[in-house]
């Protein structure tokens, strides 16, 4: 079972929120919620929340599933952004709390198989607004490598040396400093300040996240097929009503 679906009530009774039995245990612990019920696992608080206005939401109202939405084994789950975290991460508050509602169980079969298809499309997405995501990196990987063999091997035969400085030459426009094949032979693309992923690329040239995230869950739709999506879930959100957790606040 990969959600739990713990229940959390107000003082008054209410379902608020729901968790896991680690999150269970650490509110009793402490002292500050009652055990009401092992099955599902339920507490009740001894103290007044700053806010339950999450009890309206259906993941919270119904609780999340736990079989796999495509295949609807129960066997091998794992939990699945369908609105990928890549993007998810850079989402505002509100945008990213309604898409708890895309983190559902896949089986491990169905979600590599999902994977493999759904991989490229953070490429397209970029090509289809006239970006070729990777043609733009591409020199900047090339230095990399290139600079990172000047360091690495103090033993290169000349020829391959100078070649290396060449091509270095060419990438920045100007013979290479001590510096520059220092600053390019010890990082990783991933780690240098002017990189951008796919995701964070595409967020910063479409401003219209809200529509990114529908085209996501529309996509998985589409292209997975699933027999066994939550009745409450749905690809078009309405965010007017949507829940914030308080530590998630921008």
């Amino acid at each position: 079972m990969i959600f739990s679906n713990c229940k959390i009530l107000s003082p008054e009774g209410e379902l608020i929120s729901r968790c896991d039995e680690r999150k269970i245990k650490w509110y009793l612990d402490r002292g500050i919620a009652e055990q009401v019920s092992k099955d599902p696992p339920t507490i009740k608080l001894k103290f007044a929340p700053k806010g339950n206005k999450g009890a309206n939401q259906p993941h919270i109202l119904f609780g999340k599933p736990n079989i796999c939405v495509i295949c609807g084994t129960d066997e091998e789950l794992t939990k699945h952004h369908i609105v990928p975290y890549s993007y998810m991460r850079y989402f505002n508050a509100i945008l990213r709390s309604d898409c708890i509602k895309d983190i559902l169980p896949l089986c491990n079969n169905c979600h590599e198989s999902y994977e493999q298809i759904a991989y490229n499309r953070q490429y397209q997405l970029l090509l289809d607004r006239g970006f070729d995501y990777v043609a733009y990196w591409k020199p900047l990987t090339k230095a990399i490598v290139n600079a990172s063999a000047l360091l690495k091997y103090n033993n290169l035969p000349l020829k391959r040396k100078k070649a290396l400085i060449n091509l270095l030459t060419k990438y920045l426009g100007r013979t290479p400093s001590n510096e520059d094949i220092v600053d390019l032979g010890s990082t990783k693309l991933s780690s240098r300040e002017e990189y951008r992923t796919p995701a964070k690329t595409l967020l910063e040239m479409d401003k219209d996240h809200a529509k990114i995230a529908e085209d996501w869950r529309q996509y998985f739709i589409d292209t997975a097929e699933p027999k066994y999506m939550p009745h409450w879930w749905t690809v078009e959100r309405d965010l007017s009503d949507s829940w914030v957790p308080a530590y998630w606040a921008d």
